[in-house]
C-alpha cells in the first residue's frame, strides 16, 4: 500500500532565508533506569521525561528559547504507547516536540532485536497499536480545538550499527536492510495518512557516516521518497573521545555527499551534534570544546553546498563504552556547561539573531467551493484565486467565504475576511500554503516594503480608539502608533 500525501495538513516549514531554528536536548533522560536479566545477560530500559524543571534549567544555561525539542518515545514492552504528557508538557512551553519514534525491546546499543523488526512492521504486526497512536496524535488538541503539530522521527542513525534496528542477525554484508527499512517507515506514514493525520512532519535522519562503510549502506539507499519525507539531517559526532578528534568542517561537506543526502531537495537539519571535554587528560591529542564549538558553529553560519535551517545540541553527558572498538569506557561530557568556557562559546554563537526560536508551519490546501463577496486578486491579468470551472461554479484555492477584501505583497497574498480575520498565503508550485494569520484586523493596507495593520476598539458610531501596527513582509514587528478617530 502506497499513499499520497494529506491535502490541508500542517507541516514545519524552514525559516525565513539566513535564519536557523534553535533547538537542544536538554537531558530529559530519567535518573530510573530498568534493569532485566535476559538469557542470563543483563537489558536495560532508560526513558525520557519531559519535564518543566528540566526545560526551565536549560534555559538557565541557554537563555534562548528552543524552537524544537525531541525526546526518546521507546516501543519496549509497553507495546506503542503515545506519549502524551510529553508532547503536552513541550506544547505548553511553545516547543514543538520532535518524537524519536524507537522500535526497540531495550536501550542497549550492539544488540539485535528480535519483537519489533522491520519486517514485522511493514507486514503489519503492529499496525492496531500504531492505528491507535496515529489517532491519539490527531485527537490531541491545543485550547483551540486544533491537532497539536509534531515532527517524528523514526528509527534514527539507520546507516549505523549500534541501534537495535540497524544489527539484523550482525551480518555487515546485508545489503536488504535500507529496502526493509523504507518499507517499514513508509508503512507507518501510511497508517497515519489512512487515519488522516495532518499534523506531523516526517524526518529522515541517518549517521554522517555509515557503519559498515558500504555503498548498499548510504544513507540515500535508507530514503522513504519525497512524497513521505519533510525533513532530512544527520547526526555529527566526530568529538566523542578528545584524543581521536576531527573538527566539524572537516567532515560535513564530505559526509553529506558521500551520503548522497545533497540528491535530496528538503529543508536540512543537523538533528544531534555535539562535543566532549578533554576529561582533565594530558594527552597531547586532546583538543578544546570551546575550539570544536568555535568551528561548528562558524561552519552551520557558512555558506554550504547544503543550507542548515535548524540544528539540535544533544545536551547529555554518557558512558561511551568499546568506543572505537577500544576495549574501554570513555566518559563523555557534552553538556553545554562542562566548562566555564565551553558554556561562554556556545552562548556566544547561539545568540546571534540568525538562530531564532519561533517555529512557521504551513497549511496546503486544495480547491474548494466558495463565493467571492468583493474582491477577485489578479496576476498578470490572470485570476490566481481560482477560476470557473465547466459549470461556471466559481472554485477557489483558498477559502473565501466571506472574503472582504485582498492585496498583493511582495510575492504573497493578503487576505481580509468579514470577520476581520488576516490570512497570509503564497502560491508555491501550484499549491497554496497559508503563512500567517492575525485576528480581528480591522483593516490592512500594505507599501512596496512594509505591512499596515489597523485594530479598531471602543467603537461609538463614528468614534473609536485606533492602533495602526507596522510589519515587515516577515511580520516582524517594526512600531506601533495609535490615537482616537471622531
Amino acid at each position: 500500500m502506497s499513499s499520497q500525501p494529506l491535502a490541508n495538513a500542517v507541516k514545519v516549514i524552514p525559516p525565513k532565508e539566513g535564519k536557523i531554528y534553535f533547538s537542544a536536548y536538554p537531558n530529559f533522560i530519567s535518573s530510573k533506569e530498568e534493569i532485566i536479566i535476559v538469557n542470563g545477560e543483563e537489558r536495560t530500559r532508560s526513558h525520557d521525561l519531559v519535564t518543566d524543571a528540566k526545560i526551565t534549567n536549560f534555559s538557565k544555561i541557554v537563555p534562548k528559547k528552543l524552537a524544537w525539542s525531541c525526546f526518546d518515545n521507546d516501543w519496549y514492552d509497553r507495546n506503542i504507547h503515545y506519549p502524551r504528557k510529553n508532547i503536552l508538557t513541550l506544547h505548553a512551553q511553545g516547543i514543538v516536540p520532535i518524537v524519536r519514534m524507537l522500535p526497540r525491546s531495550y536501550s542497549n546499543e550492539y544488540i539485535n532485536e528480535t519483537k519489533y523488526t522491520l519486517k514485522s512492521i511493514s507486514d503489519g504486526k503492529w499496525d492496531k497499536r500504531l492505528i491507535q497512536w496515529a489517532r491519539d496524535a490527531k485527537n490531541t488538541k491545543d485550547k483551540e480545538g486544533n491537532s497539536i503539530p509534531i515532527m517524528i522521527d523514526f528509527a534514527l542513525e539507520m546507516n549505523g550499527d549500534w541501534f537495535a534496528w540497524s544489527r539484523p542477525a550482525n551480518n555487515p554484508n546485508d545489503n536488504t536492510r535500507p529496502k526493509r527499512y523504507k518499507a517499514a517507515y513508509k508503512h507507518i506514514i501510511d497508517i497515519f495518512r489512512g487515519e488522516g493525520v495532518k499534523n506531523v512532519t516526517w524526518i529522515f535522519h541517518p549517521n554522517f557516516i555509515s557503519e559498515p562503510d558500504r555503498q548498499w549502506n548510504r544513507a540515500y539507499a535508507y530514503y522513504p521518497g519525497n512524497d513521505y519525507i519533510d525533513w532530512i539531517g544527520i547526526s555529527l559526532y566526530t568529538s566523542l573521545d578528545p584524543t581521536s578528534w576531527e573538527f566539524f568542517s572537516e567532515v560535513f561537506a564530505e559526509s553529506i555527499v558521500k551520503q548522497g543526502l545533497d540528491k535530496i531537495k528538503k529543508p536540512f537539519a543537523i538533528f544531534e551534534f555535539a562535543a566532549t571535554e578533554k576529561n582533565d587528560s594530558t594527552d597531547p591529542r586532546a583538543q578544546s570544546k570551546s575550539a570544536w564549538l568555535d568551528d561548528a558553529f562558524k561552519t552551520i553560519l557558512g555558506q554550504n553546498s547544503i543550507q542548515i535551517k535548524a540544528i539540535n545540541y544533544w545536551h547529555e553527558n554518557w558512558h561511551e563504552d568499546n568506543y572505537n572498538g577500544q576495549n574501554y569506557t570513555q566518559y563523555t561530557r557534552l553538556k553545554i556547561d562542562s566548562s566555564i568556557a565551553s558554556k561562554n562559546t556556545f552562548n556566544k554563537w547561539i545568540n546571534n539573531d540568525r538562530f531564532i526560536s519561533n517555529t512557521k508551519y504551513s497549511k496546503k490546501t486544495t480547491p474548494a467551493q466558495g463565493t467571492i463577496t468583493s474582491v477577485i486578486l489578479y496576476e498578470n491579468g490572470m485570476d490566481i484565486l481560482g477560476k470557473f470551472n465547466q459549470n461556471m461554479t466559481f472554485e477557489v484555492y483558498v477559502n473565501a467565504d466571506n472574503l472582504s477584501t485582498g492585496d498583493i505583497w511582495g510575492n504573497d497574498y493578503i487576505l481580509s475576511y468579514a470577520d476581520h480575520t488576516l490570512i497570509s498565503y503564497s502560491y508555491i508550485n501550484g499549491e497554496w500554503v497559508e503563512k500567517d494569520t492575525i485576528i480581528k484586523t480591522n483593516q490592512f493596507f500594505v507599501d512596496s516594503e512594509s505591512i499596515y495593520l489597523e485594530f479598531r476598539d471602543n467603537l461609538l458610531q463614528s468614534h473609536y480608539h485606533y492602533s495602526i501596527t507596522t510589519f515587515t513582509q516577515d511580520w516582524e514587528e517594526i512600531d506601533t502608533t495609535s490615537g482616537d478617530y471622531y
